[in-house]
């Protein structure tokens, strides 16, 4: 175990959430935070392996096996996911116990994403709380809760349901617009960020951030995802 087993018995929804990893482009979490120097420094090694990673490696591999599990790509993708929940509850642990606020926010946020691939809505908001408690600008906690909330909106009937999952996907994604440490985390809330602004009438604003996410991203891709975006000429603003 490196320096620095979860069961939750709470009732699963069964429902279709997609919390992306990024629509412009891969999105590494090696890009997405940046760290205090004490955590920075520290490396730690993910249970049952003695080899010593950085926390931006450990959880850049977890991103990408939870990714794997949700997709399809591997069997077993219900239990393989609950036995990384509980892999991360013991780094958590580890983590805390060290004092390492900034690493225990991430996977906090990392458990968030988990639970809410599996549909536990209850459990990934309360892990958003506690890491945002930790920290208060946690990108990952906040582009988790921000995507939950704009695929929320999207999918909503109820108009007031609707609205209020839609100010909450704003805030998350203006949080990592206005305090994001890494060019990825930023592009990826802006481009949600805009396209909540259009869906909220900021029509200006909306119009303001394409300009910079337009400035801002080099990936061709991405570029062309912004530029799709259709800003009306007139805005009722």
């Amino acid at each position: 175990m490196g320096t620095s087993g979860a069961s939750d018995n709470s009732e699963e929804k069964v429902v279709n959430i997609e919390v992306r990893d990024s629509v412009i482009g891969e999105f590494e979490v090696s890009q997405i935070k940046k760290m205090t120097l004490s955590d920075s420094v520290i490396n730690i090694s993910i249970p049952g392996s003695d080899e010593l990673k950085s926390i931006s490696e450990v959880i850049t591999e977890y991103r990408r096996e939870i990714r794997k599990l949700h997709r399809g790509e591997k069997s077993n993708g219900a239990r393989g996911m609950d036995y990384i929940i509980a892999e991360l509850s013991t780094l958590i642990k580890e983590q805390r116990s060290a004092g390492l606020v900034t690493v225990t926010a991430s996977l906090l946020s990392l458990q968030a994403l988990t639970h809410a691939r599996r549909g536990r809505i209850d459990l990934m908001n309360e892990r958003i709380e506690e890491a945002l408690e930790l920290d208060p600008h946690c990108e990952q906690a906040h582009l988790v809760a921000g995507e939950y909330s704009h695929n929320l909106y999207l999918r909503m009937d109820d108009e007031l349901k609707r609205v209020n999952a839609l100010q909450n996907a704003i805030i998350h994604h203006k949080d990592v617009w206005g305090h994001g440490s890494s060019k990825g985390a930023r592009n990826n809330a802006g481009y949600h960020l805009c396209l909540e602004l259009l869906a909220d009438g900021k029509v200006e604003q909306a119009r303001a951030l394409k300009e910079e996410l337009l400035q801002s991203i080099s990936n061709s891709d991405g570029i062309t995802r912004v530029e799709a975006i259709e800003i009306p000429s007139q805005s009722p603003e």
